[in-house]
């Protein structure tokens, strides 16, 4: 009979020191506890036998919610100047045949788009004279490519598909 005693007056206190520890834990600041590691139910910074007893607790006993695991990245993910670039920028779906086939097409609205070649203005060499080809070069960078998605119409032509760009 002293061993049950003894055993259960371990257990109650084991049991209040756990209690104990995940009050200290849990009172913090305004602020929500989160968990620095996966697997940190109680928020005290450690796994332990006292977040497996939080978890229990609040599987079978109604007591409160795991704590979530803090996020590896703190900050905003997107920079001032990304979330203004990408404000401008829509993806769309729109058809190109009398099918209903779709393709994604990326629409810039509310913007210019220039392209600059590396020397300094995309139409060339900007201290050469324009009319002279040995002055006025460019590097070829800085061009835009636009293609069809469509076939030509029966025209006597057949479908020119040769990488050359006319």
């Amino acid at each position: 009979m002293k061993r049950m005693i003894l055993f259960a007056l371990f257990l109650n206190a084991a049991i209040l020191g756990v209690i104990a520890l995940e009050l200290v834990a849990l009172a913090g600041g305004d602020e929500d506890p989160t968990a620095a590691v996966n697997g940190d139910t109680n928020g005290d910074g450690a796994r332990d036998i006292g977040d497996a007893v939080y978890l229990l607790r609040w599987l079978f006993n109604g007591g409160d919610e795991p704590v979530p695991v803090a996020c590896a990245q703190a900050g905003p993910v997107l920079t001032a100047e990304q979330a203004e670039i990408l404000s401008h920028l829509s993806l769309a779906q729109v058809p190109i045949d009398n099918q209903g086939t779709l393709v994604p097409t990326i629409i810039i609205t509310g913007a210019n788009l220039q392209l600059v070649n590396g020397m300094g203005s995309s139409w060339g060499n900007s201290a050469g004279d324009v009319w002279n080809p040995s002055t006025h070069r460019t590097n070829g960078l800085g061009n835009v490519i636009i293609g069809y998605q469509e076939n030509r119409t029966d025209d006597g032509v057949g479908d020119t598909v040769d990488g050359n760009y006319r």
